[in-house]
Order: structure tokens, then C-alpha cells, then sequence
């Protein structure tokens, strides 16, 4: 409890660090609406309470749970800007916690080594002539514009989202801040232009993308109105770095200690689900991932006529716009950065629902004691009902299913299998919406399933004994009919454990005389 508390605490004190010193970045357009709220247990309800969550937000995420950022878009939405003054906040001085690449046509590999010429004068072997640039061993890196070098050069440059790179002479140096023995720390952002208007720009590789963990189009999440008519009266690009001090003992102390943090039973449930939508009934192997897309669109994955008069696949209607066919499940790297960041979401959820509490305290905020009294049990009132009410819900915080909500569309967006023309057709090439599109139905079927068929505890329910046979037999025919993916996720989250092997040792008497 006491842990918990006090990883909360260094969470808000850093959210506070961020917030101050990346005011001078006018941007306040939301970036997550999330339903939460309070658990009445005895009435099982849920007090609403909505939290929205914006770009400094997603940017602490990013540093607490060691995730990189890439940050899209158009230009002149202050991308880099706001990487530079987000680094300071967190690592203080420019060089000292944090470095800038700036990518071009002109970088090359060397740009990671430096010539140590003692080791030359010594006549120590060639292992001991280059080492690390120092600046690659700060916690912050912004990478800015790479994709406009080419695409051998990107090829490098892959690496250094992998926090080790190989030095001219072969030998492998990591990257980052070092702690705890032979760890390492960096907090990566890069920052994009792309698309048609783009020229001097190459194509990202598939795999550089996947190594960035967060993705947010800014495209998409423009400043509001208000913000530029406040940035008019700024006329100079450069934002001040007003941070002097390094707050990495901080960061990493939230970042050793989100395993505090578990994942909910349901939300555990609700990753598989979204997994289990590479599953196709009429596909040869039974999953969409196996068969290659054809221009980006994998209709022709089910082996039966899914159009017109002859439609057979059961399925194909169970979403808005056929989406079955043009979509395949989350791959499992992708499932496991989802719990990560979704792990700081929560814990950043925990420091909102302070900031709700703090105002009921305050007075501004009475409707909220009848709520608190219900959800502690308690029949007190102001700072005393506050306190209990606030540490009750660190205490047990988790991993909720709207954690995972919150976070998937920037860590899925360029990830998930998502036809191209099928957002083409109904989200005018809005990924971000096709994406969010997607999740939604995913969780309404989801739900759905839960809400029909799981009626008392969740592992009682799928483990049943002898008296509940008949509930497991209803979850089978349901899922058979209507839900074949809620049924994959349950075998996949209640299934029996695969047995190991026998041994050699165990299988010693085949081979001896």
C-alpha cells in the first residue's frame, strides 16, 4: 500500500514538473477521454467520473514506462518543439540530460563513435579505438526527421531504437543512462514529416516503425482555436528551457516499480480478445496473419463467398461495415507495450482521481461525499473521508479494460492489420478513426459476451465444477454461434497450461541397453 503511494506520488510530482515546464507549448486539445469513476461495491455500480488526458500526458507515459514516442504529422504543428521543452522537464539541461540528432541526407554511422586517439598513441588493438558518443548515454534522445535520410542509412539508424548499436570496429556499445548494476535508461522521441507533400523524405521501414512504441499524428490532434491565437504573441520558434534540474532518479523510480501495478482479470481478458481477432473460421490455417495482404487488403483471406446472395461466413455481419475481413488481431509484442503503457495511464489515472478527491476536500466538489461515503463504507466527511477514499483506490489499483482502451489507439495505430481500403472507404483515410472504430466494436461484442453469459465470478465461471456445467456449455454454444473471438480469448486466458516434455533424463531407458 505504502509502495503504491508513494509511486503515485513521485507520478504526480513528476506530471507537475512536465505541466510546468512545457507551458510556453500552447496545445490543450484532449487526446484521451476516458470513463472512469468510483465502485460501489454493495450497489455494484460505478460512480462516473470522465478524465481526459492530453499530449504532456502521453509524453510522461512515455518516460515512466521506457516507451519511445514518434510524433507525425505536418509541419509547423511544433513537433520538435515540444520534444525539446518535454525533455527538459524531465532531464533538465540540453546535453547534460538530454541530446538533439538532427537526420539528413548528410548523416552517416559515425555520427555514434568518436576516435579515442590515446588508444591509438598506445597502440592498444582496434576494439579500444572508437567508443560511444557521450551524448548516447544521456536518459533523453530526440531523433528528429528521420526519415529524411535514406533508407540503407535508416536501416542504422534502426538500432538506435533498440538502445544498442555496433561501432565501426564491431563491437556493441547499449545505449542510455546507466543504473542499477549494468542497466540502461533512454527515453526516445522522434519527430516526422510525411506523406505526399514531403519530398526530400523516404518511406519508414516497417520494422523501424514497429520499435517506436507511441505513436501520436499530430495531424490529427491539431492545437484548438485558442491555442494558436495564444501562440501569436510568440514570435520566436525556440521555447525557453527553463529546466535546470534532472529528475531521472524520478523516472526511473516509478519505471523499476510499475510490476506494483497488476492487470485486472477482465483487462487480462480483454487483451486476448483483441488478439483473437486474427482468428477466421474459413481461413486454410484459421488465422488472418498467415495469409500475405494483397495491396494492403485482406479480403480474400476467407476461403468462402463473403459478398452478395451467397454470403456463407456466419460472421461476416457481426460488425458495422463487414470489419471482420479487413482487420487482424494484435500480435503479442503489441499486447505487452499495451499493459506497459497502459500500467503509466493507470497510474496517472490514480493522480486524477486525487486531483477529484482533493476538490471534494476543497469544497468544490460536494456532490461528490455521498459517492466516497458509499465507496468507503464510511460516514465521514471532509479531508478525513478524502484521505480514506484515496488511498483506498491506490491500494487497489490496477490495469483496468478502459486503461487498454485509452492507450490502444497510439500504441496500435500504424501496427494493427487494418486493410487500407476499407479506412479509405469509411473513415476518409483517417487511420486514428479506423483504428478507433475497430476497438469499439471490438469492446460493445466484447462486452456483449460478458455482460450475457458471465454472471458470477469470472474463474468460477470458465473453471467450473460439476454444478456448472451447464453455464460452460451455454459459453460454448454462444461463442460457437456468435462470438468466436470471445471464444478464443477464454481458451487462450483459462486454458490448461501445456505440460513440458518428458526429459531425456525421463526417456534414459529407450536408449540404454
Amino acid at each position: 500500500m505504502g509502495d503504491l503511494l508513494e509511486i503515485v506520488g513521485t507520478t504526480q510530482r513528476l506530471r507537475d514538473a512536465v505541466y510546468a515546464h512545457t507551458a510556453q507549448y500552447y496545445h490543450s486539445r484532449p487526446m484521451i477521454q476516458q470513463h472512469t469513476g468510483f465502485t460501489l461495491e454493495a450497489a455494484k455500480v460505478k460512480h462516473p467520473l470522465p478524465l481526459t488526458y492530453g499530449i504532456r500526458d502521453l509524453f510522461l507515459v512515455g518516460a515512466l514506462t521506457h516507451s519511445s514516442i514518434l510524433l507525425t504529422g505536418p509541419t509547423d504543428l511544433g513537433k520538435t518543439m515540444f520534444a525539446k521543452v518535454g525533455m527538459n522537464s524531465l532531464f533538465g539541461e540540453e546535453e547534460l540530460g538530454w541530446h538533439k540528432i538532427n537526420i539528413d541526407i548528410e548523416y552517416n554511422k559515425d555520427i555514434a563513435a568518436s576516435v579515442d586517439y590515446r588508444a591509438m598513441i598506445e597502440g592498444r588493438t582496434s576494439e579500444d579505438i572508437y567508443k560511444l558518443m557521450p551524448f548516447l548515454e544521456l536518459p533523453g534522445l530526440i531523433t528528429d526527421e528521420i526519415n529524411r535520410s535514406h533508407s540503407k542509412i535508416n536501416t542504422s539508424l534502426m538500432h538506435f531504437f533498440d538502445r544498442e548499436i555496433t561501432l565501426p570496429n564491431g563491437k556493441k556499445a547499449k545505449l542510455g543512462h546507466k543504473y542499477s548494476g549494468d542497466r540502461r535508461y533512454q527515453f526516445q522521441v522522434a519527430a516526422i514529416n510525411e506523406g505526399e507533400d514531403y519530398s526530400g523524405t523516404f518511406e519508414i521501414d516497417k520494422a523501424m516503425r514497429r520499435r517506436t512504441i507511441i505513436e501520436i499524428p499530430m495531424g490529427v490532434f491539431t492545437p484548438l482555436p485558442q491555442d494558436r491565437v495564444r501562440a501569436h504573441g510568440d514570435f520566436s520558434k525556440e521555447l525557453e528551457l527553463t529546466n535546470r534540474a534532472s529528475l531521472v532518479g524520478d523516472v526511473l523510480f516509478v519505471y523499476q516499480n510499475l510490476g506494483a501495478v497488476q492487470l485486472h482479470k477482465n483487462a487480462n481478458l480483454f487483451l486476448a480478445y483483441l488478439e483473437s481477432f486474427d482468428y477466421c473460421e474459413h481461413s486454410l490455417t484459421k488465422e488472418k496473419g498467415s495469409v500475405p495482404t494483397k495491396g494492403g487488403n485482406i479480403y480474400h483471406i476467407c476461403t468462402k463467398p463473403v459478398q452478395g446472395a451467397n454470403t456463407i461466413c456466419r460472421f461476416i455481419k457481426a460488425f458495422e461495415d463487414e470489419l471482420c475481413p479487413y482487420v487482424t488481431g494484435i500480435s503479442p509484442g503489441i499486447a505487452k507495450n499495451l499493459i506497459s503503457v497502459a500500467k503509466g495511464l493507470a497510474l496517472l489515472r490514480a493522480v486524477k482521481i486525487g486531483e477529484a478527491v482533493q476538490r471534494y476536500s476543497a469544497g468544490k466538489a460536494p456532490d461528490l461525499e455521498p459517492t466516497l461515503q458509499g465507496y468507503t463504507g464510511s460516514r465521514a466527511r471532509g479531508d478525513a473521508l478524502a484521505v480514506r477514499a484515496f488511498r483506498q483506490y491506490v491500494g487497489s489499483l490496477e490495469v483496468l479494460p478502459e486503461d487498454i482502451e485509452a492507450v490502444f489507439g497510439f500504441v496500435a495505430y500504424s501496427k494493427i492489420g487494418l486493410a487500407t481500403p476499407w479506412v479509405v472507404k469509411h473513415y476518409q483515410g483517417n487511420r486514428f478513426a479506423g483504428v478507433g472504430a475497430f476497438l469499439k466494436q471490438a469492446k460493445d461484442k466484447f462486452e456483449e459476451g460478458v455482460a450475457r453469459l458471465i454472471t458470477t465470478d469470472l474463474g468460477a465461471t470458465i473453471a467450473p465444477g460439476p454444478a456448472d456445467a451447464h453455464k460452460f456449455t451455454a459459453i460454448q454454444q454462444y461463442c460457437q454461434a456468435s462470438n468466436p473471438w470471445l471464444g478464443q480469448a477464454l481458451q487462450a486466458v483459462h486454458g490448461a497450461p501445456e505440460a513440458l516434455p518428458p526429459s531425456a533424463e525421463d526417456m534414459s531407458f529407450l536408449y540404454s541397453g
